[in-house]
């Protein structure tokens, strides 16, 4: 999730992972695969705010992400994140481009 004030666009990728609920313990090296299934990807222009809700226990990793990746940090309560993407003038977003990626696991 990356935010660019400055060309007035936000990126937002998301992964979907598809695996078999069992679970693998190894005592020596592990691989698996990783298989893109299908790709979807959604453009809108012409937005004015785009901010960002999650409720986490990764708090603090997350605010530190988000902060790097441009986002001004809105709020942050009992696990609630909340970022928004504008630089300090006021500047809003233009343009949001939102990838999701549906992906097998093979182990």
């Amino acid at each position: 999730m990356t935010c660019h004030p400055e060309s007035e666009t936000v990126v937002i990728s998301l992964t979907e992972v598809k695996a078999s609920d069992q679970s693998v313990q190894y005592t020596d090296s592990f691989g698996f695969t990783m298989t893109e299934r299908e790709r979807k990807t959604h453009f809108e222009d012409g937005v004015s705010n785009v901010s960002i809700r999650m409720n986490t226990s990764y708090e603090r990793a997350w605010n530190a992400s988000l902060e790097r990746s441009g986002w001004e940090m809105t709020g942050s309560e009992g696990g609630d994140i909340l970022a928004t993407c504008e630089d300090s003038g006021g500047k809003t977003v233009d343009s949001v481009v939102i990838t999701v990626v549906e992906t097998d696991v093979e182990y």
